[in-house]
């Protein structure tokens, strides 16, 4: 029945008109079909909507009121639009529902707009679920199922919110945490720019931690990649010549890979690479460098494993610079007489490494399209 709805949705064009066949087909008593309804309403951004004011005005009550709802899933879709639309009206609701549902992924989602809410009045409450036990399946499918907690949605929600005066219950939780759900908590932690933060993330710059976040199609195989997310967006000068090390060093390739991106994804004002994660901001960057002589260094590498031509064929295909072109990019951008101030002898020298070495890879990667159309 629910496909039945679904090719029905599919083929209606405009937000507008398809919002007002969902708000129809809640009259149905199939239940396929309401959460069907409910899940495609809990994906609307409110802000970005292409919807009247009545319907925006009908689509907030339809999904306030789905909080008592009987299914399960619904009320778990509704507490996600309540928290991700702001609806602070809901604010007490939310708390019992975070509190007292009798399903714990509606909890789960009731924790997480807790603090989508920023709901300073359910800091307490918040605090108390750090101490639950409570493991259990959570995901959209089977496909994307992970094992989570009540409390580890409690230190993302209080992390949200920002309260200081909590943060040694958040670093204590954070320390105690085993090595999967550490991976899961560093962009949360990353909300506090505080100096322990910052050492705490620095520090799993050197982790052995390889536990994986998701399934084996998803997430990441080392908390590195997260740890070096989480100090770009702390601006975390310090970390950045262990970073660049990293990029050199470190027997992961996805880690290097992640390390090496981290410093050239910013090439002038306000560019980015298409698909990349924002890097360290350009003005950092080129005041450090310890980094800037490793990512010369990185260049001069000239081997690199299987792993990385084929993933370096797949970029190409796709039109995407691999690493070893960014970089270069990177440097030719940073070495213009405009953006650094060294003797000109010594620029012209510099510059004259740069191109040999750009060239090289270019070769490199074009004999390496070569022969894979060979």
């Amino acid at each position: 029945m629910s496909q039945g709805i679904r090719d029905d949705y599919n083929d209606i064009e405009g937000e507008q008109d398809r919002f007002l066949f969902l708000a129809e087909s809640l009259n149905s008593n199939e239940e396929e079909i309401l959460e069907f309804c409910y899940d495609e309403f809990s994906n609307i951004q409110i802000s970005d909507a292409d919807l009247d004011e009545n319907s925006i005005s009908k689509l907030t009550q339809i999904m306030v009121d789905g909080l008592n709802h009987n299914n399960d899933l619904i009320r778990r879709w509704c507490c996600f639009f309540v928290g991700r639309n702001q609806i602070k009206s809901e604010i007490d609701k939310i708390i019992i529902i975070a509190e007292q549902d009798t399903n714990l992924s509606v909890r789960y989602n009731a924790i997480g707009a807790l603090g989508n809410l920023l709901a300073i009045k359910a800091l307490p409450n918040l605090i108390k679920l750090l101490s639950s036990t409570d493991t259990f399946k959570y995901g959209r499918n089977k496909l994307l199922e992970r094992d989570v907690s009540l409390s580890e949605q409690a230190f993302v929600a209080l992390s949200n919110i920002g309260f200081d005066e909590y943060l040694p219950e958040i670093i204590e939780y954070y320390e105690d945490a085993d090595e999967l759900v550490r991976i899961r908590l560093i962009p949360a932690l990353a909300n506090y720019p505080t100096p322990k933060v910052r050492e705490l993330i620095r520090e799993e710059l050197f982790s052995e931690n390889s536990a994986r976040d998701g399934n084996i199609l998803f997430g990441y195989a080392s908390i590195i990649p997260v740890a070096i997310k989480a100090l770009v967006k702390l601006e975390d000068e310090e970390s950045i010549p262990i970073i660049a090390r990293l990029g050199l060093e470190h027997e992961n390739y996805n880690v290097r890979k992640a390390a090496i991106l981290s410093l050239v994804s910013c090439l002038e004002q306000g560019h980015r690479y298409p698909f990349s994660d924002e890097g360290f901001s350009f003005d950092t960057m080129r005041n450090c460098s310890e980094a800037i002589e490793l990512l010369f260094t990185y260049l001069e590498q000239e081997e690199i494993s299987d792993e990385e031509k084929n993933e370096s064929r797949m970029l190409l295909r796709f039109g995407t610079y691999p690493p070893q072109l960014r970089v270069t990019q990177f440097l030719e951008f940073l070495m213009h007489p405009d953006r650094v101030r060294i003797e000109q002898e010594e620029l012209e020298n510099i510059n004259s490494i740069l191109e040999q070495l750009k060239e090289y890879w270019i070769g490199f990667f074009n004999k390496l399209i070569q022969d894979e159309e060979e």
